[in-house]
């Protein structure tokens, strides 16, 4: 018997997604479907550095940096990676990577996982704020300055775009509390 996802052209054999968080079994493959909204660039184009290769806070910034590079470039794919855990064999071999690499520059195991989460939440979250322009500076500058004094200076004062400033702002933040976590 034919399954439609055997008998689609764009259909590709893939690992299937674990049963379950506490269960993967990737060692089966399925059938499923090439969603034109997930590129497998993406994955591609986010794989980090050799990790290892510098020091982890450098790693962990190429990683946010190549990650949001790569949702920009694909600015689709951000709703599906809000609305559904990205489980590929690629994702999962990066996010092993990272944790290994936190592991070894010595963060306890558990603890890599939340610099894992809280790294790529951020990446995503700005992403999305970038595809929807929500972020967007000119929308600051043009409310009512008697209304909101400050809130419109600061938005004039940053100038026009200051998105890419803004991520490099927070992710140095970021890394910053996951040194000082490290430090403790």
């Amino acid at each position: 018997m034919r399954t439609a996802a055997a008998a689609a052209p764009e259909a590709v054999e893939r690992d299937p997604p674990p049963r379950s968080p506490r269960s993967p079994d990737s060692s089966r493959s399925t059938r499923c479907w090439t969603h034109p909204c997930s590129p497998p660039s993406v994955d591609a184009e986010a794989v980090p550095p050799d990790f290892g290769a510098a020091t982890w806070r450098r790693d962990l910034s190429a990683y946010a940096h190549a990650l949001a590079a790569a949702l920009a470039a694909h600015p689709h794919t951000v709703p599906l990676l809000l609305s559904r855990p990205a489980v590929t064999p690629r994702n999962l071999r990066t996010l092993d990577a990272v944790v290994g690499m936190l592991h070894e520059a010595g963060f306890p195991l558990p603890r890599t996982l939340d610099v894992l989460y809280s790294l790529t939440g951020f990446v995503v979250g700005h992403a999305a704020a970038q595809a929807g322009r929500v972020d967007d500076a000119g929308i600051m500058t043009a409310l009512d300055e008697d209304a909101y004094p400050r809130l419109v200076a600061a938005a004039r004062a940053a100038g026009d775009d200051r998105a890419d400033t803004r991520f490099t702002f927070a992710l140095n933040a970021l890394l910053s509390g996951f040194e000082a976590e490290l430090a403790t």
